[in-house]
């Protein structure tokens, strides 16, 4: 099928859902995770408890080794850190904004 046959405001729809659908979540990701480290680097405390946290969980593992699952589900303070600092925030993708 080509551009003929659907239209150029098709093809041009579809790149755009293709290149939301790819990127937006990488983006909406990678801005909690800034939001996140930039809330922690404000509150001492809560940076103290993330650390201690991580070192107690990671220092269990051998050498070289990786988290499993259930040893990344321990981190229960952090994984409750990272939702809390962009609940004001707007991790609107800009993939989702089209270009003019």
């Amino acid at each position: 099928m080509g551009p003929s046959e659907y239209g150029a405001a098709v093809e041009k729809q579809l790149c755009f859902e293709i290149k939301t659908f790819l990127l937006a979540g990488h983006e909406t990701s990678a801005a909690m995770l800034t939001w996140t480290m930039y809330e922690l680097s404000r509150n001492g405390t809560a940076m103290g408890r993330v650390v201690c946290e991580a070192e107690h969980v990671f220092g269990k593992l051998d050498q070289g080794a990786l988290p499993t699952r259930d040893s990344l589900a321990s981190l229960e303070y952090s994984l409750a850190v990272a939702p809390q600092s962009g609940n004001h925030r707007n991790f609107k993708p800009h993939a989702l904004n089209p270009t003019p």
